[in-house]
């Protein structure tokens, strides 16, 4: 049932079966079709199909990883770095090692943050936060359990995994676990200027077309700004409905957050995830706020549920 195993042995099975990466490529992406581009089942399968018809060639694996299309630059990198792990820097020919070079350059993160600039300064501060956490998780160990060991509980094995009930109760010991367990399950939050604004989706993300969702929208004063008006405006497309309405305002309070519950009846389903402006404005400034809500299709992501005792 598991949409990502299923794409993984689509690649698998492509390839035990003689067919080229091409028809492996187009059987990815036709069992995907549903759920849309940039979308983690077809590329998983993208990366498993590029290291099976890679062949343990670095540069091979690579390009059939890009010429899968889609997010290709993740794809890439993980089969990369995969046979990285697998076969240590020297597995990795000159002529793709040169034009790179040991420097990290990168868009994504803030350039005043102190994050490493070169490989060797990226591997040492890995191999640090491993070491911390080995002896972290051994001393909780055994604190717990009143066993002396330097091994971390986290490993990776064959077998099926097993959580211990004292394990699980420690979970719960700690001021910071019960903050953690106290936060509504398919809840967002957002951080905004002058309010904490948080999505409650009830009981999950779903939509299926047609049917009623239920969304709680729940707006608290941030700091000490507060005594102002806050209107929401969802921004639907023509064929969804919603109540109460589309345009709802809240005061905030100093002694309580503003809380709406909406019913959306969502139209025609594109795609696996749709994603709905929303609206935020501050009866006192003039500038707006729009946030993306996110929603998917039933059916686009299953997952086992597990329960914990409460």
């Amino acid at each position: 049932d598991c949409r990502i195993a299923r794409s993984v042995n689509i690649a698998i099975n492509c390839h035990k079966s003689g067919k080229d990466w091409k028809e492996a490529r187009e059987a990815l992406v036709k069992d995907s079709a549903d759920l849309g581009w940039f979308q983690a089942p077809a590329n998983i399968g993208f990366t498993v199909l590029a290291l099976l018809y890679g062949e343990g060639d670095f540069g091979k694996t690579v390009c059939r990883a890009v010429n899968c299309g889609d997010d290709t630059d993740c794809t890439a990198a993980t089969a990369g770095a995969i046979l990285g792990i697998i076969g240590g820097r020297k597995s990795i020919p000159k002529k793709w090692l040169s034009p790179i070079g040991e420097s990290i350059i990168t868009a994504c993160l803030n350039p005043f943050l102190l994050y490493p600039h070169t490989l060797g300064e990226l591997t040492e501060k890995v191999t640090e936060a491993a070491l911390h956490t080995i002896r972290t998780t051994a001393c909780i160990h055994n604190s717990v359990f009143g066993l002396y060991n330097h091994k971390s509980p986290v490993s990776l094995q064959d077998a099926p995994t097993k959580i211990s009930g004292e394990w699980l109760g420690q979970l719960r010991k700690t001021e910071t676990a019960a903050k953690v367990w106290s936060i509504p399950p398919f809840a967002l939050s957002f951080d905004l200027p002058y309010a904490q604004l948080v999505i409650d989706y009830i009981d999950g993300p779903e939509l299926v077309s047609g049917e009623a969702k239920q969304v709680k929208v729940t707006i608290g004063h941030k700091q000490y700004i507060y005594g102002h008006t806050v209107s929401i405006n969802w921004r639907l497309p023509d064929d969804w409905q919603i109540t109460p309405d589309r345009n709802t305002s809240f005061y905030l309070s100093a002694h309580a957050p503003g809380e709406c519950l909406f019913s959306i009846i969502p139209g025609k389903l594109d795609g696996g995830f749709s994603y709905i402006e929303l609206e935020i404005r501050c009866a006192e400034r003039q500038n707006q706020a729009i946030i993306c809500v996110p929603f998917q299709k039933k059916g686009t992501v299953h997952y086992s549920e597990k329960k914990f005792d409460s």
